[in-house]
């Protein structure tokens, strides 16, 4: 079949696990084979699935509820997806699961939504937005942590535990194991991060040098005036405002698996949660072919996207020591060191650059993505702006 024919799903079709691999509830919906998924009425449903041309395809009907083209795409690992509309049932359909029914029950006459989703690896970020009265019930555990960032409107998020009311200035942080229902009433907005609990544990294990087991579980209530409350929303908004850009963040990797690995770290090192005491507890100081070994791992690999626990893992150490053992004998953090090697090898290119390189494509290319903020730093670092070791 031509890459460009139309094919059309019935909404069982549409939801069939060879399609939906993962999925999580009340705001993003991530899939291993880059599926863009867009509920523009009542009643239709588009699939637009990309990078994705040799998905093993079941039968289909002749039942107009959706078309699904496929064409390529060079972000790998990446998925965007936007929906609005008035249905209960369709809403419904693109929060569940297979393993995990999420039922929606408007309690006024007249409800809106509107969801853009944007996830990449281990991440999903979605800006939900509601108008009315609706009710959620879930039905079946998920794997994920929710964290919700509202910036308009109330909401109760119930669960087995507690329940606890999620409004502006208050963030939640709910386990998907025991999160039951949320409740909204009237106009509603919020921020939503998805995050895999075996991948906050595989984290947390390299922090602390040994295999975690239990489930991490965060104190629910989040402060999002200040502190690490607030600098997670920023964080959060600046993630998810370049992945829905196709222009932004899409375009560096580099870029992407540090905003990344910085809301994970910052969740486990700043927030409270059954851990924490375990990593306040005692570092022990690894020796100096530590940083040697960290130092000779990031100039193999300036150019590539690596994070501070793939560091760790060259220098034979967990990420908590590499930390402190930079700070003793380096006095800067490893990433802090991995971006001054970065701007020296910017400038090295553009030392042997002609007139009209472009500077910005200079600096993406080594993973420094503000413009702006590169000018400042180089110029500070360097004593010229990038334009004039050019034109130098």
């Amino acid at each position: 079949m031509p890459k460009s024919a139309p094919i059309f799903l019935t909404r069982e079709q549409a939801t069939d696990p060879t399609f939906r691999t993962q999925s999580a509830i009340f705001g993003a919906v991530l899939f291993d084979k880059n599926l863009k998924f867009s509920v523009t009425g009542e009643e239709e449903l588009t699939v637009r699935c990309r990078g994705a041309h040799d998905a093993q395809r079941p039968p289909f009907s002749n039942k107009r509820r959706g078309r699904l083209d496929g064409r390529k795409d060079g972000v790998t690992a990446k998925t965007c997806m936007s929906y609005q509309g008035s249905d209960p049932d369709a809403l419904s359909l693109l929060l569940s699961t297979p393993a995990s029914l999420v039922t929606v029950e408007p309690r006024s006459k007249n409800i809106q939504y509107s969801c853009q989703f944007a996830g990449i690896n281990k991440l999903a970020i979605a800006d939900c937005r509601y108008e009315g009265e609706i009710q959620f019930e879930r039905k079946g555990e998920s794997d994920k942590l929710l964290v919700f960032l509202p910036s308009v409107g109330d909401a109760y998020i119930g669960h087995t535990k507690l329940g606890s009311f999620s409004t502006p200035g208050w963030g939640t942080i709910a386990d998907g194991k025991v999160q039951e229902r949320m409740e909204i009433a009237g106009r509603r907005q919020h921020l939503l991060l998805l995050l895999e609990q075996a991948e906050l544990k595989r984290r947390l294990g390299n922090m602390l040098e040994r295999t975690i087991y239990a489930d991490i579980e965060f104190h629910p209530d989040l402060d999002l005036e200040g502190g690490p409350g607030k600098l997670l929303r920023m964080l959060s908004e600046t993630t998810f405002a370049g992945l829905a850009d196709e222009k932004g963040l899409q375009q560096s990797p580099l870029a992407v698996a540090s905003l990344t690995e910085a809301i994970s770290n910052l969740l486990l090192e700043a927030l409270p949660h059954n851990f924490s005491l375990a990593l306040a507890g005692p570092v022990s100081i690894a020796t100096p072919k530590h940083v040697k070994r960290a130092i000779d791992h990031m100039q193999a690999h300036l150019a590539e996207p690596i994070t501070l626990e793939e560091i760790a893992a060259a220098a034979q150490t967990s990420v908590r020591t590499l930390q402190c053992t930079f700070r003793r004998f380096r006095m800067t953090t490893p990433m802090a060191f991995l971006q001054e090697l970065r701007m020296t090898a910017a400038r090295n290119e553009l030392l042997i650059s002609v007139p009209g390189t472009s500077v910005s494509a200079v600096a993406q290319k080594w993973g420094l993505m503000h413009a702006g903020r590169f000018a400042v730093n180089y110029k500070k670092r360097f004593g010229e702006l990038p334009s004039e070791t050019i034109r130098g």
